[in-house]
């Protein structure tokens, strides 16, 4: 059985180790910017992460997780508001090959 010194530093080095392992999620995202809805009433955060993937946050709670692969290039995300209850999520790129990168996502009631 190991003595006391011994036992007293394992625990630090495992504390140690989940402190790192849960400081790193706020380390997940590059950038993030936030879009209000025309009426000002409501807004949504959209948070891109070192490959170029969205997601889509609304009053702190995750309402999209883009689940594909990410991107080789930083490419721009951007949202339009069709209705107070209602975005679309796009690559604001203007080339061809991310014609097929929208998403329409329902906001969530209050």
């Amino acid at each position: 059985m190991p003595d006391m010194k011994t036992r007293s530093l394992l625990l630090a080095f495992i504390l140690l180790v989940l402190l790192a392992f849960t400081g790193c999620g706020s380390f997940k995202y590059e950038s993030e910017e936030v879009f209000k809805s025309p009426s000002g009433n409501k807004a949504v955060t959209v948070k891109i992460d070192y490959v170029s993937r969205p997601d889509v946050f609304y009053n702190s709670k995750r309402i999209f997780k883009y689940d594909r692969t990410g991107f080789t290039e930083t490419v721009p995300w951007n949202v339009k508001w069709n209705s107070e209850d209602e975005i679309e999520l796009y690559l604001a790129d203007g080339r061809a090959k991310y014609e097929n990168e929208r998403y329409v996502i329902q906001i969530p009631a209050d």
